[in-house]
């Protein structure tokens, strides 16, 4: 991981003190890829995925959804498809345009649906949020 952004555990943890009370696990003062390998031989499957949600440069966790999506999944209806293809496209070619069209989709998303949380962390990775848009995601049920 030549992008990790800490130079320990505890540095990322003092970014995000919100991370405290999603993971179990106490910070150090390990390197955060050891920290990483503690928490999942340690079996703390969870705590090392919301460790590493936070740890990665904003690009490479959305790319990281999109791997993980992809791997759980060889189909996605049409409508689905299109959120992750986006996010995808935003991926490869960071531009603004790429990110308000994951961002569009993502707001007219299912909140239940993991492709309309990868397009809305695409969306909201950077840029400028227009506030018509920010307005019109409500978390649909049906």
């Amino acid at each position: 991981m030549s992008l990790v952004r800490f130079a320990t555990a505890q540095a990322l943890f003092e970014t995000f003190p919100e991370l405290s009370q999603k993971i179990s696990a106490k910070p150090s003062e390990q390197f955060p890829t050891k920290f990483l390998q503690t928490l999942v031989t340690a079996g703390k499957i969870e705590d090392a995925v919301t460790f590493c949600a936070y740890l990665l440069p904003r690009r490479e966790a959305v790319w990281w959804a999109c791997r993980s999506a992809r791997a759980s999944s060889h189909y996605f209806a049409e409508d689905r498809a299109a959120a992750l293809l986006t996010t995808e496209a935003w991926v490869k070619e960071p531009d603004d345009e790429r990110r308000q069209a994951a961002l569009e989709l993502g707001t007219k998303g299912h909140c239940d649906d993991a492709l309309t949380w990868v397009a809305l962390a695409a969306g909201w990775a950077g840029g400028f949020l227009y506030p018509a848009r920010i307005c019109r995601f409500r978390c649909r049920n049906t």
